[in-house]
Parts: structure tokens; sequence; C-alpha cells
């Protein structure tokens, strides 16, 4: 209804600033380190389901106080690389060194998958106009046309 009054240029602006709010949020999550936390809390729940290392079979990052030491990388040494190709390196309090599977970083996949998001609500925010001024211009001609007939009848 609202947006049936507004113009062309109106609208095109509201698109245009509601996609730069959205990047300038998408800039600000991804130069963060709050993503990289959310990684390493997406591969520690993960994790648990995967057999874990000859050294990491108590799971001591479950029990313990931990920090990491080395966030989710690719493998390097055959210790570390039993059954993953990426693992996280963990120093639990207690138990001390441990390895945890996680899964390849996707941040470039979650920019991909953004990205299309946002191509996909742009062309539907378009086809939307579109229509919305293709139904103005025929609501606008049926009145005309109306107008025009009582003219046409008072005469």
């Amino acid at each position: 209804m609202v947006l049936e009054s507004c113009s062309v240029k109106r609208l095109l602006l509201l698109i245009i600033f509601i996609g730069g709010i959205t990047l300038l949020i998408f800039i600000k999550i991804t130069s963060s380190s709050a993503l990289s936390g959310l990684n390493a809390t997406i591969a520690t729940e993960t994790s648990e389901g995967v057999k874990d290392h000859k050294n990491s079979s108590n799971k001591c990052w479950l029990r313990e106080e931990n920090t990491i030491l080395k966030e989710c990388h690719l493998c390097s040494d055959k210790l570390e690389c039993i059954n993953a190709s990426y693992v996280e390196t963990i120093k639990c309090k207690i138990s001390g060194l441990a390895y945890r599977n996680c899964r390849k970083p996707t941040i470039r996949t979650s920019e991909k998958e953004f990205w299309l998001f946002q191509g996909s609500q742009f062309v539907i925010a378009v086809i939307s106009l579109s229509v919305i001024q293709y139904k103005k211009k025929q609501f606008h001609k049926k009145l005309m046309k109306r107008i025009q007939k009582q003219l046409d009848s008072v005469v």
C-alpha cells in the first residue's frame, strides 16, 4: 500500500540504502574477531561426533578449562593427523596438549552465500518494483478510462 504511493526514485533509494546498511554490517562482522570465535564454536560442536585422535580420546576440552593454542588449521604433523585433515591444537589445564578434529574454515563459503543471497534479494526487489509500477500504470489507465467515460456521459 505505502510502496505503491512512492515514486520509483524513492524506491530505488530505499533499496540502495538498505543494501548499504547490509554491506556495512557484513564488513563489520567479517573484520571482527567474532567470526573466528564463531568458527571455533562451530568446530567444537561438530568435532564431538567425529572420531578423535589417540591422545585426545578423553576429550579433555569438555571437562577441563582449556585454551586454543592454534585455530583450525591444515595438519602438518603425523601425530596431529590421524583421521582428519584439519585440527585444532588445544591445551587442557590438567591433561595437557590435545588435538581436536574440526572442519575446514568456511569464511569464503559464507561470503559466497552472503553475496548470492544479496544478489537474489536485489533481483527480487527489482522484479517487485517492476510489478508494482506495471500494476500502478494499469490502475491509472483504468481510472482514466472511467473518468473519460463519465465525462462523455455528461456531455
